[in-house]
C-alpha cells in the first residue's frame, strides 16, 4: 500500500484465487473471488512538553553547555500503531547533538513516546539550531516501508549571530523566499532524471569576516530532490558546517514519480543559513528541510522532459531478408535541452542500421529514420 495512506475506515480489498495447473490441486476448483474490509489510518510525530516550534522555539540560556528536553510522540490518526516504530536521529545543527538518555536509535513497541533531548555544546552562538527525529516503519524483512520526520527548534539566548548572505556558480539565487527569479537570475535548468552540480558560497556581511561556519537547510518543492550524490540518491537536506567564502558542491536532481516520469516546468528550494557562527572553527526517502530563522535564499531551476514518437507505431514482422523503416521524433518540453545518445537492443537475426548514436540539441531535435533487417531464415533456392 502506497505511503501516505487516506484515513478511511471503509476500504475493501478485492482479491482473487486462480488455479495453478501446474500444482496438483483438486480438479473441481475454480476461480474464487474474495473480499475484506481494511481499515487505513494515517500517522504523525508531535512534541508535547516543549513544543519547539518555529514560531515557538525552546530555549537554552546562555550557561552552555546544556540540554532542554521534549517529549516525542507518535500519533496515529485514529485506531491504534499496532507495528513497531523505530526512532532515529535525524540532521542536527552544527553543535547541536543528540542528548537522549541513552541516545538515539529507539524502538517503540506498545509505548509511543519517548522523552528525548538536544544538547548545544560549549562553542555553540546565539540564534536558531534544529534538530531533527526521523521515525520508520519496516516490513517483516527491515525494509523501510514508511517515514515520518518532526524538527525540534531551539534558541540559543545569546548575542544575535552574523548576517550572511549566499551566492551561486550558475546565478539562480534570490535572496529571500518570495522574491522571483528576476533580472540577473537564470533558473537551472534540469533535464529529466539528470543531476547538476552547483557551487554555493557564503559570504559574512555583518560583522564582516571570514572566520567561522554555517550551515545550509533545503526545503525543496515537491517535484526536486536538493544534496544528492552523483547517481541521484537522495541525503539528508542539510549541508553543514559550511567555511564561508569557500565555494562547496551541492548536487540537485529531479523526483521520479514512477517510471521515469518527472514533473516539468519551474521549481526552487529554499536555503536556511543557520547555526551561523563567527568563530573558528547532509526516490525521496527522507522528508525534506525546514524553514529556519530569518535567513533565506532561494534557488531557482527549471525541469525538462522529453516526448518520443515512432512512426509508425509498430515493427511489423517482415519476410526474411526484409527491411522496414521506422522514424522516431524526439520532442523537447519545458525546454528540454540535452544531446541525446540512443542505443538499440535487437534479438537474433534482426539487426538495425544504425544502432547507437547521438542526436544533437538544436534548437530542438531532427527527426531520426531506421531501417530494420530480418537476416534470419533466409530460403535458399536453385
Amino acid at each position: 500500500m502506497p505511503d501516505p495512506v487516506a484515513n478511511n475506515t471503509s476500504n475493501t480489498l478485492f482479491f482473487e484465487v486462480i488455479p495453478d495447473s501446474a500444482q496438483s490441486l483438486p480438479v473441481n476448483l475454480t476461480l474464487v473471488n474474495y473480499s475484506m474490509p481494511v481499515a487505513t489510518a494515517d500517522w504523525s510525530l508531535n512534541f508535547s512538553l516543549n513544543t519547539g516550534t518555529s514560531g515557538s522555539p525552546m530555549v537554552i540560556p546562555s550557561i552552555l553547555p546544556q540540554t532542554v528536553s521534549t517529549t516525542v510522540n507518535v500519533v496515529p490518526t485514529n485506531g491504534i500503531i499496532a507495528a513497531n516504530v523505530y526512532l532515529i536521529s535525524g540532521a542536527y545543527a552544527t553543535h547541536i547533538t543528540d542528548g537522549t538518555v541513552p541516545v538515539l536509535p529507539k524502538t517503540l513497541t506498545g509505548t509511543y513516546s519517548l522523552l528525548i533531548g538536544f544538547t548545544a555544546d560549549a562553542t555553540t552562538q546565539g540564534g536558531l539550531y534544529t534538530g531533527r527525529v526521523l521515525a520508520h516503519l519496516k516490513s517483516s524483512a527491515g525494509a523501510i516501508t514508511a517515514t515520518r520526520s518532526i524538527t525540534a527548534f531551539i534558541n540559543v539566548a545569546l548575542a544575535p549571530p552574523p548576517t550572511v548572505a549566499i551566492a551561486s556558480s550558475v546565478a539562480n539565487v534570490e535572496p529571500g523566499t518570495t522574491t522571483p527569479c528576476t533580472a540577473g537570475c537564470i533558473p537551472l535548468q534540469i533535464n529529466g532524471l539528470l543531476v547538476k552540480d552547483v557551487q554555493l558560497t557564503a559570504t559574512r556581511t555583518a560583522p564582516a569576516g571570514v572566520t567561522g561556519t554555517v550551515d545550509f537547510t533545503f526545503a525543496d518543492d515537491p517535484q526536486l530532490i536538493s544534496n544528492t550524490t552523483s547517481t541521484g540518491i537522495q541525503q539528508e537536506p542539510v549541508v553543514s558546517a559550511v567555511a564561508y567564502t569557500v565555494p562547496v558542491t551541492v548536487k540537485f536532481t529531479t523526483l521520479d514519480s514512477g517510471s521515469g516520469i518527472v514533473t516539468p516546468g519551474p521549481a526552487k528550494t529554499v536555503i536556511s543559513a543557520s547555526a551561523i557562527t563567527q568563530g573558528t572553527p547532509h526516490k525521496r526517502e527522507v522528508p525534506t528541510g525546514d524553514i529556519i530563522g530569518t535567513q533565506q535564499t532561494t534557488v531557482f531551476f527549471n525541469i525538462g522532459d522529453l516526448n518520443v514518437g515512432l512512426a509508425p507505431v509498430c515493427i511489423f514482422a517482415v519476410p526474411a531478408g526484409g527491411t522496414s523503416s521506422v522514424t522516431i521524433t524526439w520532442t523537447p518540453v519545458s525546454s528540454f535541452n540535452e544531446n541525446l545518445n540512443f542505443s538499440w537492443t535487437t534479438p537474433t537475426g534482426f539487426t538495425v542500421n544504425v544502432p547507437s548514436g547521438t542526436v544533437p540539441f538544436s534548437s530542438g531535435y531532427t527527426p531520426t529514420n531506421f531501417v530494420f533487417t530480418n537476416s534470419d531464415f533466409i530460403l535458399l533456392t536453385n
